[in-house]
């Protein structure tokens, strides 16, 4: 009977504290009186922006290196400057190391891959200078034995060629130091995501990204003229023969963001390009305005420019009330070297290369072209 009573006073006391508790909660006083002064609420604002012009290209810093082997030396050794290589192919007497995913050696005269890659949020503008120069001493005289061409029909002594892999056909070094040739790094904004730390907001990687990046990969090749006289490759110090230096290969690159650009779409329509403003303006035309109002300031694919006229801004009909911007394949062939008729693989090829364009009215616009 005790026992009852005390947890009966003990359910009743917990009762009462429990209900105790909505006394002391906290309400707004109300006013009893006239208020006679004013009364000011104030809040401070703050910005959610964040900067999405995030800009991150991993480049590999190994240089490119090669052997000029006029006797055929590296097909009989199978060593590299002291490297023992498993195999030697194409030996066409420009030589490169090669190292395989197994790291296994072997020599081939194709470079291993240069390989950029862009981990970017916004598209890069890669601007690419490459050419060579005598080395530093008793050098192959690049004046006089630089070949253009890589069949060597000029009856040059050397061949050395730039491949930018499916972007471009493959491009002849020179002495000429101040052509650049461009390339357009896609955006790997798909990447990207905004976060959020305690109001602090953040635009970076995602870290369960599991997707790949934009990447362009260069190699380099090279042939020498096996017919030429065998004194261009020595020269001859007291009696000895001994190798001359061979050319100082240079590939110099600039980076440049595609800043601030707004969207557009890029699509191929039998062999021209066609861009439209933002992701879906097709059905008013295209949604730039007309060239003769408001004119299209600059035209770039692949970062090279396509000088703009008011031929590259048309109607697709007279039903529209917009423009779209038109590049044709009379001014694509150009940009990657292609001069005189075309054949219908010369058009395909061109097409592959094409990667993004921007178009300039007002604002920037940049686009990916559909493959």
């Amino acid at each position: 009977m005790n026992t009852k009573r005390i947890l009966s006073f003990s359910m009743a006391a917990v009762m009462m504290v429990g209900s105790s508790l909505t006394v002391f909660a906290t309400e707004p006083t109300p006013a009893t009186t006239d208020v006679t002064t004013a009364v000011e609420l104030t809040g401070t604002g703050s910005s959610a922006y964040v900067d999405k012009n995030v800009m991150q290209v991993v480049v590999p810093t190994a240089n490119f290196n090669y052997k000029i082997d006029p006797e055929g030396v590296m097909s009989e050794v199978k060593s590299y400057d002291g490297t023992a290589v498993t195999s030697v192919t194409d030996n066409t007497g420009v030589i490169f190391l090669n190292t395989g995913a197994d790291s296994s050696k072997t020599v081939s005269n194709y470079s291993d891959a240069f390989t950029i890659t862009n981990k970017s949020a916004v598209p890069v503008d890669l601007g690419v200078t490459y050419y060579v120069e005598d080395g530093a001493s008793n050098p192959i005289a690049v004046a006089t034995a630089l070949s253009a061409k890589a069949d060597l029909s000029d009856n040059k002594a050397i061949y050395l060629g730039l491949i930018p892999y499916g972007v471009d056909k493959e491009l002849a070094f020179t002495a000429t130091n101040t052509t650049k040739t461009n390339f357009m790094l896609l955006s790997a904004e798909d990447a990207y995501k905004v976060t959020d730390t305690s109001g602090t907001y953040s635009y970076a990687i995602d870290t369960s990204y599991a997707g790949t990046f934009p990447t362009i990969s260069f190699y380099l090749t090279g042939a020498i003229n096996k017919d030429i006289e065998m004194s261009t490759w020595y020269y001859d110090d007291k009696g000895t023969r001994k190798p001359k230096t061979a050319p100082k290969i240079n590939f110099k690159y600039t980076l440049t963001s595609v800043k601030d650009s707004l969207p557009a779409i890029a699509i191929f329509s039998d062999d021209d390009l066609y861009v439209s403003k933002g992701t879906d303006n097709w059905a008013t035309g295209g949604g730039f305005a007309d060239h003769s109002t408001t004119p299209v300031t600059a035209i770039t694919v692949n970062g090279r420019t396509v000088t703009p006229a008011a031929t590259n801004v048309v109607k697709l009909g007279d039903t529209f009330t917009t423009y779209c911007v038109k590049v044709p394949m009379s001014q694509l062939a150009p940009l990657f070297g292609y001069t005189g008729d075309l054949t219908e693989e010369d058009k395909a090829t061109i097409k592959s290369y094409v990667k993004a364009v921007t178009v300039a009215q007002g604002p920037t616009y940049y686009g990916e072209v559909a493959q």
